[in-house]
């Protein structure tokens, strides 16, 4: 499905990139829960690099989701959020404080991504779904110029990157042994999809030059509107 990915090229020990102090994090995720993996992925986009850097994983695998299917189904989602939460807390934990993510992603029913939200505080969106084969070539394209990596920390989307294949008449992915549906390619399809590129987290303050009256400040957010806030430019 991928045959532009390369492990000495798109694959990247935690130690090889530091995550830069300013960063647009996202998950996208996939929800299987029955026949196939249950998969989220978390990374960000390296706004100097200009490169998507999938730095985390959270797999429910075929056996679990067998396990999980004698529960509930609030029960799985309750166990699923909490993971989430986990690994959320455990990659974007800096000091006290917990990055908050630019955009959640998942495909599965609106009453699940409800349920996650009321569980969780976990507030995922639909992701775009439109002409699934453009989406595939798009992230083609991503990987053959360099513009994605993966951490060693996700062996399952690794795995699914590199064995995916086609069905005989190219219609779904084929379902193979210790790989379920490919949805890890599928999470990593929605998050190609949905990161900003546009955007530079970077303060527009931290750079700016000292002692310069047109330096970006807070007092440039204020409300236009605000008598106070207009003076506040002549300070």
């Amino acid at each position: 499905v991928i045959p532009e990915f390369d492990i000495s090229k798109h694959v990247f020990k935690p130690s090889d990139i530091n995550p830069p102090k300013y960063r647009n994090v996202y998950i996208s995720a996939d929800f299987g829960f029955v026949r196939d993996f249950t998969v989220a992925l978390f990374g960000y986009y390296h706004f100097e690099l200009a490169k998507i850097i999938i730095e985390g994983e959270v797999v429910i695998d075929n056996e679990e989701s067998k396990t999980l299917n004698e529960k509930l189904m609030s029960d799985k989602i309750g166990i699923l959020g909490k993971m989430i939460r986990d690994k959320r807390k455990e990659l974007w934990t800096v000091g006290d404080n917990e990055i908050k993510p630019t955009a959640m992603i998942a495909d599965c029913p609106e009453y699940v991504l409800n349920d996650l939200f009321i569980t969780n505080e976990l507030e995922f969106i639909s992701p775009e779904k439109h002409d699934k084969e453009q989406a595939i070539h798009n992230l083609r394209d991503g990987f053959a110029s360099n513009k994605i990596m993966i951490s060693e920390d996700c062996p399952i989307t690794i795995s699914q990157v590199q064995r995916g294949i086609w069905n005989n008449k190219k219609t779904s992915y084929e379902r193979l042994p210790g790989l379920g549906h490919l949805d890890a390619i599928d999470a990593m399809l929605y998050m190609w999809r949905g990161v900003d590129r546009n955007i530079n987290p970077t303060p527009l303050w931290v750079n700016a030059p000292l002692n310069n009256i047109h330096q970006f400040n807070e007092h440039m957010y204020k409300s236009k509107n605000d008598i106070n806030g207009l003076s506040d430019l002549y300070e």
